[in-house]
């Protein structure tokens, strides 16, 4: 549906045109990612007049997406909001708006007045409908800092600078602009609920407030401290306090010799976040996809995607190759969301890598630390306070990469602590995501070959960054990553153990009903990721060969089988999920 040109007055055009001279400019340094993708998963009706709501109003973030709605031939935000009763002079609103020239201040007001007259109309009865859609525009999505210039300069936060830091803030993170359409609010299903005018509209204005705040958190994320700063915090929290304590004791040490080996513990953990090397690495793996891959397909993202920012999220992948670090903070990133923090074994902690590793969002652990009870809780501690302030993990419950491609058997190690940590301090709900992620080849193939014939692993170094030169030689065909039905913890828990709520904050015991939540935490967990595979032509080969009596089959059998195998797997699928 192309939009006409709209029939207004003299001035609104003259207005109109300096708008759209404004945008050309803007245009010219900004790039737009429209989201979500594909973009027909959301529900607008452009038989119904369309209202965009916005959070707060920016010139350049309404220039915007009126170009994002030009390309994606919607109604126009610019544009006269014609309605069966009245016409307003703009199809766009604004939740809060700023005044003042150089002193802008947020005007105090409870809600819109563009709003208010929309509910009006529409519980009046004068209004078929009108549909308002939530739109968030971004102008980059570094998390907002504590302290520092780089708060002004590098984060979309509408509460710091005025018109000069945000003209900055364009030419900086211009490129990296981000417009996120949501799914509609209906004005005629609200106004059916007979709630009357005034709390028709307060709780229409409730909701979008809830929401926009929901979604920034999602694609930015909570405010981040310096690294130094989580470590004094982990440091001087009661239970590190008390382990340092006990280590004093128990070695006949000085605590403060206790204290800086916890300290060693701390820095040797946490991550060290940098938007700045995530926007260069989002460049380069999209290069390095390019390269090495003939395709990288997501599926079933979009539910994940609308269900994100109600939840704390713990990705959960399956683990085949070191790839899968990369590719699902990379696409999680490229749709809006903020990447998560990666749980990586040490091994990977070497020197150059392991710090790119911390500034993607990487934080190390040890395979064992059982004995280790200083460590432990410094480790824990830091888990606990990263979960608390909102930022969203991931880790791999395998334990280790499948050399054969069949998921391992589940650890239960990360996800008692994850349990365990929510119990300590429950903020949001927690939600479980697992992800099967599917290759036709593996970059590692030629090692797991190697190991399966009975040479022993060899342990990872710096000189096998130099490999990669001797992959990008190669193609390793398509990627599949596939989200599965998520798991959510309070459902668990309501399961296992109804009055979980009450004790929430009991760290004196560990409940006897922990150990069978973490093992049916695990299985549902695994059984998911199994759910959402992706069966390729590989997977097919392969279970018809290894059927052969000798490993070998005659051509056109070989192919009558493969069409016999995925009939059988369309006809009766394992799951909704799985996909051919």
């Amino acid at each position: 549906m192309k939009a006409e040109s709209p029939d207004i007055g003299f001035f609104a055009r003259l207005k109109l045109q300096w708008f759209l001279l404004l945008r050309a400019v803007i245009h010219w340094w900004v790039r737009a990612k429209t989201l979500p993708q594909p973009f027909d998963d959301l529900e607008i009706d452009l038989d119904k007049p369309v209202c965009y709501v916005i959070d707060g109003y920016a010139l350049s973030s309404l220039l915007i997406l009126d170009r994002a709605c030009e390309e994606l031939e919607l109604p126009r935000p610019l544009w006269p909001l014609r309605m069966a009763s009245r016409t307003e002079p703009r199809s766009y609103l604004a939740l809060r708006r700023k005044r003042g020239l150089f002193i802008r201040r947020t005007e105090a007001r409870s809600h819109s007045e563009s709003l208010k007259r929309l509910v009006e109309s529409a519980c009046e009865g004068s209004e078929p409908d009108v549909h308002l859609v939530p739109v968030t525009v971004l102008i980059g999505r570094a998390p907002d800092k504590e302290t520092g210039l780089a708060k002004i300069f590098f984060t979309e936060s509408w509460e710091i600078g005025g018109r000069i830091w945000r003209f900055l803030n364009s030419l900086i993170n211009g490129r990296h602009t981000m417009v996120q359409f949501s799914n509609p609010i209906s004005l005629r299903e609200l106004a059916d609920e007979d709630l009357g005018t005034s709390r028709s509209l307060r709780k229409v204005s409730r909701i979008l407030r809830v929401h926009f705040q929901r979604v920034r958190s999602a694609a930015i994320g909570p405010d981040l401290s310096h690294r130094r700063t989580m470590v004094d915090r982990v440091l001087s929290s009661p239970t590190v306090r008390t382990s340092i304590e006990e280590r004093a004791r128990s070695k006949s040490i000085t605590e403060y010799k206790a204290w800086k080996e916890a300290r060693k513990y701390a820095f040797e953990i946490a991550a060290d976040y940098s938007y700045g090397f995530v926007r260069v690495a989002s460049f380069a793996l999209t290069w390095f996809w390019n390269r090495i891959y003939d395709g990288v397909e997501l599926k079933h993202f979009r539910e994940f995607q609308q269900r994100a920012p109600d939840y704390e999220i713990v990705y959960v992948p399956c683990h085949r190759s070191h790839i899968d670090y990369l590719l699902v903070s990379y696409f999680v990133y490229h749709n809006g969301l903020v990447p998560p923090h990666v749980a990586a074994g040490v091994n990977l902690n070497l020197p150059v890598l392991g710090r790119f590793l911390r500034k993607g969002g990487a934080f190390f652990l040890r395979r064992s630390f059982r004995s280790q009870k200083l460590y432990a809780a410094v480790f824990f501690e830091y888990l606990s306070r990263i979960l608390s302030n909102g930022t969203a993990i991931e880790y791999f419950i395998e334990g280790t990469r499948s050399r054969t491609g069949r998921l391992l058997q589940p650890k239960g190690g990360m996800l008692s602590m994850t349990v365990r940590s929510y119990l300590h301090s429950p903020s949001r709900p927690i939600m479980f995501q697992p992800i099967y992620v599917g290759y036709e080849r593996l970059v590692e193939g030629g090692s797991y070959t190697a190991e399966l014939s009975g040479q022993k692993k060899k342990s990872e170094s710096l000189g096998d960054l130099l490999k990669v030169f001797g992959i990008l030689k190669k193609r390793y065909g398509k990627v599949h990553v596939s989200f599965a039905e998520p798991v959510f913890l309070d459902e668990m828990l309501d399961q296992h153990a109804p009055d979980w709520m009450y004790r929430a904050n009991d760290d004196t015991e560990r409940p006897p009903w922990l150990s069978p939540l973490v093992d049916h935490l695990g299985q549902r967990i695994m059984t998911g990721m199994n759910q959402a595979t992706h069966v390729n032509a590989i997977n097919l080969l392969a279970a018809i060969l290894l059927t052969t009596r000798k490993l070998a089959m005659d051509r056109d059998e070989l192919q009558r089988q493969l069409e016999l195998y995925k009939e059988m797997l369309q006809e009766c699928p394992y799951s909704d999920r799985v996909t051919v």
